[in-house]
């Protein structure tokens, strides 16, 4: 064997032991993996345990329910027969209110025309009061003019006084 040849070997052992130096490392970290699942499956393991326990708690809880629920079932049945008398009790008061909404809804009907009426009454009222309040505005303005006359002839009249009065003295 050549020099060459031996390189080339011990090549080819360096490349396998680095190929087995990988190989251990990725079954290394596959173990600890795999120890980490086992850690985790074992936690879960104790959690199915607790919820197992939980389970069976809850399995007589239900029945306990199961139980109160057929006394609530029988008490039912009791206030449903309760309540087939009121219903009947009931229709025979809604056909005496049906009766009296009718008396109720013709006294509406006279009602509302009575108020119809007393609205017309009032929107007459009110025009007449609008018209009332306009010729009194206008007599006030009418009022004022003759106020400012007046003043305007009493204030001619005080100078034409006072002038005669200076001419006398």
């Amino acid at each position: 064997m050549n020099s060459d040849q031996i390189d080339s070997k011990f090549a080819d052992h360096d490349r396998w032991f680095a190929e087995m130096r990988e190989l251990t490392l990725a079954n290394t970290t596959a173990i600890q993996e795999t120890r980490a699942l086992a850690d985790s499956n074992a936690r879960a393991i104790q959690e199915t345990r607790a919820l197992t326990d939980s389970n069976a708690r809850a399995i007589q809880e239900t029945r306990a329910l199961t139980d109160s629920n057929a006394r609530a079932i029988q008490e039912t049945r009791a206030l449903t027969d309760s309540n087939a008398r009121a219903i009947q009790e009931t229709r025979a008061l809604t056909d005496s209110n049906a009766r009296a909404l009718q008396e109720t809804k013709a006294l509406t009907d006279s009602n509302a025309r009575v108020i119809q009426a007393l609205c017309e009454l009032a929107a007459e009222d009110r025009q007449e009061r609008q018209a009332i309040i306009a010729r009194t505005d206008e007599m006030l303005f009418e009022i004022r003019g003759l106020q400012a006359e007046n003043r305007r002839i009493l204030d001619i009249l005080l100078n034409n006084q006072n002038n005669q009065n200076n001419q006398n003295n």
